[in-house]
């Protein structure tokens, strides 16, 4: 089965890596991308994607909440994180949204491909780093600005 694959991130360098990255997967269909919630929510009325790589840091709504309505209107959709934040609540924030997974935006080609395999199939998948993360007592609470907290917490 091919997984239909989207991507919502703000940074055009970041969708066009993964882009190149996943283009010629022979189970993977790019279905293409959006850069904010908005644009991800119209792209979704006309059609579903198996998989979505969601930006949790998006210009008009944080994407833990993006992944929120997105799977209480389209539970079937599945979502994987997709950041550079790698504290234990932001990871916990977004999978209590209903995400799937959480990848680094420092995985390599190998790890994504994984992450999008075992979340075609309904499992979870963290990246490597992120499960040392999850493990690590010290990680616990992350330092967060006044202005991201809006977005993370």
């Amino acid at each position: 089965m091919k997984a239909g694959v989207f991507i919502v991130d703000d940074h055009y360098m970041v969708i066009e890596g993964i882009r190149s990255l996943l283009q010629n997967e022979e189970d993977i269909d790019w279905l293409g991308h959006a850069t904010n919630a908005a644009s991800c929510l119209a792209f979704l009325k006309q059609q579903q994607p198996h998989i979505i790589l969601m930006d949790i840091n998006l210009p008009d709504m944080s994407g833990t909440d993006l992944c929120r309505t997105v799977k209480r209107l389209y539970p079937s959709v599945f979502v994987l994180g997709l950041s550079t934040f790698n504290q234990q609540a932001v990871i916990r924030n977004m999978m209590e949204s209903g995400a799937s997974g959480y990848v680094l935006k420092n995985a390599d080609k190998e790890e994504l491909i994984e992450a999008i395999e075992m979340v075609k199939y309904g499992g979870t998948h963290y990246s490597r780093e992120v499960e040392a993360a999850l493990k690590d007592k010290q990680n616990a609470m992350p330092v967060i600005t006044r202005r991201k907290r809006k977005y993370y917490c």
